[in-house]
């Protein structure tokens, strides 16, 4: 019984040491190609592992959005420090738009199409 309380006593001690942080979406373009968004979540596992302060929990294509491919981040922050959190969320954000920028990933953003009929033939104006 002394080693299950001990047991619990550091489970519940690294536990509290480390807060889940879950980044907001990261959305790609629509003309990503299927294979490089398999690898996404391997470069973003990759880059999170090389934070010293960070723990990688996963990374997933999670749906199709309005403007994006949508992807979610997980990761463990292992420093209850805000500062070491937002310096190590900095890292993997920069390292992740210049692994992007070298592979030819696109960031996606909101845009619209609209079709202009009544012209003598449709006419497609694309809008940000």
């Amino acid at each position: 019984m002394e080693i299950l309380d001990q047991t619990l006593k550091a489970v519940s001690e690294t536990t509290s040491a480390c807060r889940s942080v879950e980044s907001s979406s990261l959305g790609v373009a629509y003309q990503t190609p299927p294979a490089k968004l398999r690898a996404i979540p391997g470069v973003i596992r990759e880059i999170v592992e090389a934070q010293r302060d960070a723990r990688f929990e996963r990374a997933h294509f999670s749906q199709l959005g309005d403007s994006a491919l949508l992807f979610e981040v997980v990761y463990w922050a292992t420093k209850p420090d805000y500062g070491v959190y937002m310096d190590t969320q900095q890292q993997i954000n920069l390292a992740i738009f210049a692994k992007f920028e070298e592979e030819g990933i696109r960031f996606a953003y909101p845009t619209n199409t609209v079709w202009i009929s009544g012209l003598g033939k449709d006419t497609r104006a694309k809008t940000d």
